[in-house]
């Protein structure tokens, strides 16, 4: 059986900013790896958006991100590496992981914010825990009625979902917009702002769950 090669050394960047293969030369569609000829870009550090050739952004490409994920668990997966020299096995163990990693990120819209917003912070610290002005005050009167409620209270239920999913609905098209507005990594105070609908988000994620697990 024929493996993907491993470059010796890392190829630069092609001219028209499009990264080519270390070995033949042609364009890639992901960081680490070429499907023109089957070599492994081991020297190419990537991130999750470059693993997947998308730019950093919120608003990704969603059938590209799922392609991409196909084509390379496919020729990543370990049937093909069984009789792999051990460092290429290596290799392709460590990227195949970092796929898996990347595509659980990417695909989840929650997950993929919270990455964009720690690569644009580079270091630099964000509150975590800043709330928008008045949302605590609301979330602490629905969690009272979330303690107060009754197993078989099946319209008090109801009632409370459509509250924490409307705010869900509601923060996550904000978050989006200052996303969208942002047009790159932002100055600090606009970072700050998305960081904060993340935390807003947070916590109707868990008071979300809580209310899942009332009927489970």
């Amino acid at each position: 059986m024929n493996h993907p090669h491993t470059p010796e050394t890392a190829g630069e960047p092609a001219g028209d900013n499009q990264n080519r293969c270390t070995a033949c030369g042609s364009p890639l569609d992901t960081a680490i790896y070429c499907f023109s000829c089957q070599t492994i870009q081991k020297d190419l550090a990537a991130d999750h958006f470059q693993l997947f050739g998308l730019p950093q952004d919120y608003d990704i490409d969603r059938s590209r991100l799922d392609a991409i994920y196909e084509r390379l668990s496919l020729v990543l997966h370990p049937d093909f590496f069984a009789t792999a020299d051990p460092g290429v096995k290596k290799v392709a163990n460590h990227l195949s992981a970092q796929l898996n990693d990347g595509y659980r990120v990417l695909s989840s819209g929650h997950a993929r914010a919270a990455y964009l917003v720690a690569l644009w912070a580079g270091g630099r610290d964000l509150d975590t825990k800043l709330l928008p002005e008045g949302f605590l005050q609301e979330m602490f009167l629905l969690q009272e009625d979330v303690d107060e409620l009754e197993d078989a209270d099946r319209e008090e239920l109801d009632r409370l979902r459509g509250i924490v999913d409307t705010g869900l609905k509601e923060t996550r098209s904000q978050q989006a917009a200052l996303f969208a507005s942002a047009g790159g990594p932002p100055e600090a105070s606009r970072l700050q702002a998305i960081q904060t609908k993340l935390n807003q988000e947070n916590y109707l994620i868990r008071l979300w769950d809580r209310l899942k697990g009332i009927d489970q």
